[in-house]
């Protein structure tokens, strides 16, 4: 069993950006929904296969259509909004990263001195 060497770097990672803890979580659960959702298309497209060996093709292949849409109708929802926070999560993690290259910069601007803010080397000539 392997065992962290630094345990509170990801709670430290977790205190400062919740993208870091939460995204897997996330897209684990994501996974499952689409998985679950491609499993509810590949039996409905198995019943809708089927109406074309009844008489009255339309009438089951529309009633298969509105079975299928009201099966979905909760896997759609659930994973809509797991999208819409994995999203979140992106963003917050993307802002956390450019104001920490901002702060980087920042820190790097004041230790250098610039040309243009230094001291002239030699005196203007006077003419």
């Amino acid at each position: 069993m392997k065992t962290l060497a630094f345990p509170g770097v990801l709670a430290l990672a977790c205190l400062f950006s919740a993208a870091a803890c939460a995204t897997p979580e996330l897209q684990a659960e994501l996974d499952r929904v689409k998985a679950e959702r491609s499993d509810i298309e590949a039996q409905f497209e198995t019943r809708n296969r089927q109406c074309y060996q009844k008489l009255q093709v339309n009438d089951c292949k529309r009633d298969v259509q509105w079975a299928r849409s009201e099966a979905l109708r909760p896997i759609t929802v659930r994973q809509r909004s797991l999208e819409a926070e994995l999203r979140q999560h992106k963003a917050e993690a993307q802002r956390v990263k450019a104001q920490e290259r901002r702060e980087a910069h920042e820190q790097r601007g004041r230790g250098v001195a610039r040309p243009s803010d230094a001291a002239p080397a030699q005196p203007p000539r006077q003419p």
